[in-house]
């Protein structure tokens, strides 16, 4: 998806959980949306709706019209060559009783230029658009995830506790440790890492980024 991106309109955290959410539940399995600048031509959406304000332009010069479903029916009698759906208040009413009244806040919210996500309620996004690994998801300008469900994220976390008396912990940090792979825990969800330095109040990890269910890339 290409748009621009008014948050508003479009980026904010609903529409970040419907994207996450609905294109799973019709079949896709990976979705990226990404937002240009004000100004920018954004193609074939564009075109799409400057077709449509002028075909309202010389409706309106006809006859009144009053709302959209008079304007939907007029296009469908003219048989439009563009695709038209038309959408009640009732299916929008539905659909934001779908979304949670929990979400969590996407911080840097304005910053964002791309959200890719292949797993429901989770999305990666970061501040420039990139395709350079297509069709895998690249780690360029320092992707961040976020689990947009506060519930699905309680509930995640939850789990993830549950199951850290499985994993092999070390007594002690020291260099020795430099160079080995561990499991960094960062909301709710577990990344595969590799440890780059320590010092004596913290410890620097390379992890791999989530691409899909037990599936991760880079390093």
């Amino acid at each position: 998806m290409i748009s621009d991106g008014p948050t508003m309109q479009y980026r904010s955290k609903e529409n970040f959980f419907c994207l996450s959410s609905v294109p799973f539940e019709l079949g896709f399995k990976k979705v990226t949306w990404n937002f240009l600048e004000a100004g920018h031509g954004k193609g074939a959406a564009d075109g799409v709706g400057a077709a449509l304000k002028r075909r309202a332009d010389v409706f309106a010069s006809r006859t009144d019209i009053p709302d959209g479903r008079m304007f939907f029916e007029k296009l469908i009698e003219e048989k439009s060559k563009i695709k038209l759906f038309y959408i009640t208040e009732g299916e929008i009413e539905e659909n934001d009783r779908s979304i949670p009244d929990q979400l969590e806040t996407v911080c840097g919210t304005m910053e964002i230029h791309q959200i890719s996500t292949t797993k429901s309620g989770h999305i990666n996004w970061r501040i420039l658009s990139c395709f350079c690994s297509a069709p895998d998801y690249c780690l360029c300008f320092a992707p961040e995830s976020v689990v947009l469900n506060k519930a699905q994220k309680k509930k995640t976390t939850m789990k993830t506790e549950s199951c850290q008396g499985m994993l092999n912990t070390t007594p002690e940090i020291t260099m020795s440790l430099v160079g080995e792979w561990c499991v960094v825990c960062y909301d709710g969800e577990a990344y595969p890492g590799v440890v780059q330095d320590i010092d004596e109040e913290s410890v620097q990890v390379k992890t791999m980024c989530i691409i899909g269910v037990n599936r991760f890339f880079g390093l």
